[in-house]
């Protein structure tokens, strides 16, 4: 493949990412690759590695473009670069929300470094049902916990201008400004989307009717 090609597949990827994290559907997140580094940002602490399926006994991965059904075996398999805690969540479409990880006597003890599964070695996860407008995802924060949306937060708007709200303070005269003075641009660690950030919300491919 030459970079041509490449460069035409990652834009292609990374567009298809953003897309399905705007809108965090079964059907879209069924298009998500595991461990493609196109759909992970270098500021992202985690990345799914894969999706582990169990059935009649044979373990394999997740095909890409397949979902997960109910009544079926599963486990992540997850690259952690800094202590997180982490949430697998089934969210109904009535936004119930039913915390699959972790149990109740880890909750608030943060992950190691390095390569995780999600449940332990020898255990998995499993769906006795799933209705229309289910949602399944997986939650990463720097901090414990208590908002398991599947769904990013979106950022405040801009405070509205109520006719209850007093008029603007007149206008101070004009005053003569002193020379501009040259600042230097903050570093690039500045200026990134992930700087700050200390949620992030990976959606799983989930089939429901």
């Amino acid at each position: 493949m030459n970079a041509t090609n490449r460069l035409g597949t990652w834009h292609e990827a990374l567009r298809m990412a953003g897309l399905c994290l705007l809108v965090a559907g079964p059907s879209c997140a069924s298009q998500i690759r595991t461990g493609d580094p196109a759909l992970t940002s270098q500021a992202q602490p985690l990345r799914l590695e894969s999706i582990e399926i169990q059935t009649q006994g044979q373990v394999q991965a997740l095909a890409t473009g397949a979902s997960l059904r109910v009544e079926q075996d599963f486990a992540l398999k997850l690259r952690i670069d800094r202590p997180l805690h982490l949430y697998v969540v089934l969210e109904h479409a009535d936004q119930r929300h039913e915390l699959l990880h972790p149990a109740p006597a880890t909750v608030g003890i943060p992950t190691g470094v390095g390569s995780l599964r999600l449940p332990a070695v020898g255990d998995w996860f499993f769906l006795p049902k799933v209705l229309a407008g289910d949602r399944l995802c997986l939650i990463a924060s720097s901090e414990p916990q208590n908002n398991f949306s599947c769904g990013e937060p979106e950022p405040p708007g801009p405070p509205g201008r109520g006719e209850d709200q007093p008029p603007p303070p007149p206008a101070a005269p004009k005053e003569a400004k002193p020379a501009p003075t040259v600042s230097r641009p903050p570093p690039p660690d500045d200026t990134g989307r992930e700087r700050g950030k200390a949620r992030w919300v990976l959606p799983m491919p989930l089939s429901t009717p």
